[in-house]
């Protein structure tokens, strides 16, 4: 009996298939048809991009003219091997005209209606029509002329270009297309015209004769049946197509649920995935099989697809994610080349893999006029040296094809490493390029001057200290907890948790004194439950802790102090908020700055003491406890008989808590606020002559000499000379617009130029414009990143690589990019990148 044939596995299989398909290209697409009766090859055009999207036809060509189903052409000439002037054909395969015949190794029976699709579809070679290729001299010192490609018509004022005209650069001879394909005249290499003394007059010639008409007329025909598919090859041609855009309705899908797994930084796989009789096969195959469900062209996909063709394992999965996220980076890319001028904001955390990661993020004004931030990318930091910083961050750009030289602006926190002026990362931007100007991040400033403020005094200090012991005591024990929700219910009040403080988090602290406050008299009443044995078998430590903290929350120094620090924090907290915001400016964060200086220099004063005072009495009626300060007594002091009454130490509470905490506070808040800000100030005063505000005639001659130092500071941005005049003119034109009084914002004057096309008039004010929009004003940016990070990399995903954590993270941070991306782009990339066959997913 005869043997049963043996079914190939899934890699031999494709093994075969690639074997067949690069025999097809080989054959069909990289040397289309040669003659074993020629001496000569002819060059026909094969740029890159319009061979990638011509694979699936090669693949559609089997690789035996009785397997296509498309009867051999019934032209009579006898097609050349073409070449791109771009790629040119090797020596060794292609040898001079004289002894070309020897490697035509191609039979003419093979060329069928879909090489000649393929052929019309290409075009002629035409170099330095569209390039700067420059024409070799012949033999007679003689060389083609490009502007032989085109002809002029009537009286010369219109040219007609001779779309069938092909110059070999290889063999210096000229072909005519359509004759190639559809005729005999001008084919042949050895009868391919090559005398240039006569190029024009036999040109001409050739395109008036019969045969090249009757050629034109019939490659028109051609071109009619193949747009219709009317051709032999229509049934094949016609499969494929569908098979292309079946599957890439199905690649969409498979990408939609990748980017909904990434946007919402969920995991993709399961720990047993693909185990026999797992009941969980992980986000990204469950998300898959629940979207089957109502779409049954995905059902049918993965019903009937082999298990190596159905694009769902962990390597696709990756392949999908960098394709997306190239995508996002393209977008960002292009944003910023037409900007030109960016900044650059750099931070670094050690993540959960213990490894310091590097963040990058950009700034950069885009077309409206609106300042944008974007995240970039993540990179593992070797070393934490300013060396590593400075080579991470040229690579990154040099990455995404950005010029450090146009860098105008770099935020980052108050490490020393980033912020040294003389041997930090700051300097080594400068360096590169010198007006980029230094921005230490106000938010972690501010911080900074809370940080100081707190603990300024012992007061101070306490009350900090107590905030933190009273959340580790109570939340650290779970009968403590439900003692805490007990006495929250029982007082008819909403739950509240209490929030733990920390100095690193900015808005911590405000939220730990919003729970104190508003959960104070649970809060004695859980301690003083406590104290008095209301945890069964309660350690004798435990009861000493609960009275240490009753006892200091008893008092009216705490309730003052909460009273205070909640009104103080609450200012802080929405200048902080505001200066996390990627739209702000320089000017109008000063302006904020300022605002909250004088909100806080107002508060010292007596009255704003008892104004506290009064709220902190009646929070202490609420929790039973004392109203006035801690009398403490006095310490005898040694007395001599030069010492000045004044020296004597305060014997008032109220006015001691006054002088040595209240007032101290202020003080040290205040010049905090003045000294931190103070370069940050400097740089922002650089501008004020762009303010809309002091465009008027009290303000004119300083505006003047601040462009002229604006002009000179970057004098290889704009021109001082031509500044100067626009500067004179935009503000006059601007104080006739805005003549009614209403003063615009300086943060929209960008955005007013170029809504009203003025850049043409005003082009080197609209620079400087930009570059103030340019400069950040936190580097809240790279913290969000970070943030982003915890959840996408977290303690089970602690093995992901560096490429697909920056990959996720782009496209969870930057949800907005990704949702605007063209699918049918992402698949081409995917295409390119992936290693599988992927044949009938390109375009056509």
């Amino acid at each position: 009996p005869a043997s049963k044939k043996r079914e190939l596995s899934g890699a031999e299989y494709l093994k075969r298939r690639q074997k067949r398909i690069a025999a097809a290209q080989c054959q069909k697409l990289g040397t289309f048809f040669s003659s074993t009766t020629r001496s000569g090859n002819d060059d026909a055009s094969m740029e890159d991009d319009r061979t990638q999207s011509l694979i699936p036809l090669s693949a559609a060509v089997p690789s035996h003219s009785d397997e296509s189903g498309a009867s051999p052409s019934s032209s009579t000439h006898k097609p050349i091997a073409p070449e791109s002037h771009d790629n040119p054909v090797p020596q060794q395969d292609h040898a001079p005209a004289e002894a070309d015949s020897a490697d035509c190794d191609v039979d003419t029976d093979t060329f069928t209606g879909l090489d000649i699709r393929r052929l019309i579809e290409i075009g002629p070679c035409q170099p330095g029509l569209k390039d700067d290729f420059t024409f070799p001299y012949d033999e007679s010192h003689r060389r083609f002329s490009r502007d032989w490609y085109s002809k002029t018509v009537g009286n010369g004022s219109c040219k007609v270009e001779r779309g069938w005209l092909i110059y070999s650069p290889r063999l210096h001879r000229l072909f005519c297309f359509v004759c190639w394909l559809f005729a005999d005249t001008w084919v042949d290499p050895k009868c391919g015209f090559s005398n240039l003394k006569k190029g024009v007059e036999k040109i001409e010639k050739h395109e008036n004769s019969n045969v090249h008409r009757n050629a034109e007329k019939e490659l028109l025909l051609t071109k009619h049946r193949f747009f219709q598919d009317k051709t032999v090859c229509r049934t094949p041609e016609s499969k494929e197509r569908e098979q292309i855009q079946k599957n890439r309705q199905i690649l969409k899908r498979l990408i939609d649920a990748v980017l909904f797994l990434a946007q919402q930084g969920l995991a993709f796989r399961g720990h047993r995935e693909y185990s026999c009789g797992s009941q969980n096969e992980g986000n990204y195959l469950e998300l898959l099989k629940l979207l089957a469900k109502y779409d049954a062209l995905l059902a049918q996909y993965i019903k009937t697809s082999k298990h190596k063709e159905t694009y769902l394992s962990h390597h696709i999965q990756n392949d999908f994610i960098h394709a997306l996220a190239t995508e996002v980076l393209s977008a960002i890319k292009h944003e910023v080349q037409e900007a030109k001028f960016f900044s650059v904001i750099v931070d670094s955390t050690i993540e959960i893999g213990h490894v310091d990661q590097f963040s990058l993020s950009l700034r950069y004004v885009n077309a409206t006029g609106q300042a944008v931030e974007h995240f970039i990318t993540f990179h593992d930091l070797p070393e934490s040296s300013v060396e590593d910083f400075f080579s991470i961050l040229k690579s990154s750009l040099e990455t995404v094809n950005i010029n450090m030289a146009y860098c105008r602006g770099q935020a980052y926190d108050g490490a020393s490493t980033m912020s040294g002026n003389i041997s930090g990362l700051q300097s080594g931007v400068k360096e590169v390029s010198p007006t980029a100007l230094f921005v230490h991040c106000c938010a972690h400033n501010l911080n900074l001057v809370l940080m100081a403020a707190a603990s300024c005094c012992t007061n101070a200090q306490l009350f900090f200290g107590t905030i933190e012991s009273v959340y580790t005591f109570l939340t650290g024990s779970l009968p403590h907890l439900r003692i805490l929700k007990d006495e929250q219910e029982k007082l008819d009040t909403v739950v509240h948790v209490l929030k733990k403080h920390s100095d690193t988090q900015w808005a911590c602290r405000k939220r730990a004194v919003d729970a104190v406050v508003q959960s104070l008299p649970a809060l004695h009443n859980a301690l003083d439950r406590i104290v008095s044995g209301g945890v069964p078998n309660c350690k004798p430590k435990v009861v000493s802790d609960a009275q240490g903290l009753l006892s200091t929350i008893e008092t009216f120094e705490f309730k003052f102090m909460l009273i205070f620090w909640r009104n103080v924090l609450n200012k802080i907290y929405t200048l902080s908020t505001f200066l996390q915001s990627s739209t702000f400016n320089l000017v109008t964060a000063l302006n904020f700055l300022d605002t909250c200086l004088s909100d806080v220099e107002a508060l010292r004063s007596d009255e704003s003491f008892s104004f506290f005072e009064d709220i902190a009495q009646q929070l202490a009626k609420e929790c039973g406890t004392t109203v006035s300060f801690h009398e403490k007594r006095a310490k005898k002091k040694k007395k001599f008989h030069d010492e000045n009454l004044e020296d004597c130490p305060m014997k008032d509470a109220q006015q001691k808590f006054k002088v040595e905490t209240y007032f101290c506070l202020l003080d040290v808040f205040s010049r905090q606020l003045k000294e931190r800000f103070n370069d940050f100030r400097m740089v922002a005063s650089k501008f004020n002559a762009l303010n809309p505000k002091t465009f008027d005639d009290k303000h004119a001659e300083i505006n003047i000499d601040a462009i002229k130092d604006l002009a000179l500071f970057y004098n290889n941005d704009i021109n001082e000379e031509d500044l100067l005049e626009e500067y004179i003119s935009f503000r006059s034109v601007f104080k006739n617009i805005f003549s009614t009084g209403t003063v615009l914002p300086m943060n929209e004057v960008l955005s007013f130029l170029l809504a009203n096309d003025m850049k043409k008039v005003f082009p080197n004010v609209c620079i400087l414009y930009q570059i103030y929009m340019t400069l950040p004003v936190s580097s809240a940016n790279a913290e969000r990143s970070f943030s982003r990070s915890k959840l996408i990399k977290n303690y089970l995903r602690n093995s992901m690589s560096e490429e697909r954590l920056s990959d996720l993270a782009l496209l969870s941070i930057e949800r907005d990019l990704a949702d605007k991306l063209d699918y049918e782009k992402v698949i081409d990339v995917f295409a390119k990148q992936n290693t599988i066959n992927v044949v009938l997913i390109h375009t056509m």
